[in-house]
């Protein structure tokens, strides 16, 4: 019996383990582009912008998100009001003191929170899948003219703390005249 008993303890103890380093990070999967909005003149109202995916010919079907939506990128303010009105989803939960820690991404810019399934088309081949970037672009409407312009990969990060700490994220600049 006593073999049971140091059987039991060590099916327990892998149990225990396997489920704490199920997730290291609330934030796997999740990205942020941010901008920040320089005007030279003295402009009224700024407009909305906007992250869309960019039309492109692909030959193949993404498996979870086929396009992604027009997002609005929303300011500081916005953010906080949002995990205000869901006070158990991970953003609002983690997003706070994280950003104590770290360099505040959010002061004075605007910001899109990605999925995973939203930054790469995900294409299925077998049993693995692909992940094909996507062509995103920051949108926008001034003046009467319609302005895009491509978010380089380099301006999406991982949210993760494996990615690094916060204070690497870098907002786009987009200039207004």
């Amino acid at each position: 019996m006593k073999n049971g008993y140091k059987w039991l303890l060590m099916v327990i103890l892998i149990l225990m383990n396997v489920d704490l380093h199920a997730q290291h990070c609330p934030f796997d999967g999740s990205y942020a582009i941010a901008i920040r909005i320089k005007q030279t003149g003295k402009g009224g109202r700024l407009p909305d912008f906007f992250l869309a995916e960019k039309e492109v010919s692909r030959k193949d079907t993404c498996r979870f998100n086929d396009r992604v939506d027009s997002t609005r990128f929303l300011s500081e303010k916005e953010v906080k009001a949002e995990m205000a009105e869901d006070p158990r989803s991970t953003r609002s939960r983690y997003l706070p003191e994280r950003l104590k820690k770290d360099f505040n991404f959010l002061k004075g810019n605007r910001v899109v929170f990605l999925s995973m399934s939203q930054k790469d088309c995900m294409v299925e081949r077998g049993n693995e899948y692909d992940l094909l970037p996507r062509h995103l672009v920051v949108r926008y409407s001034y003046d009467g003219r319609e302005t895009e312009i491509v978010a380089p990969p380099e301006s999406i990060y991982s949210l993760c703390g494996a990615g690094g700490s916060w204070k690497r994220i870098k907002p786009m600049e987009i200039q207004l005249p």
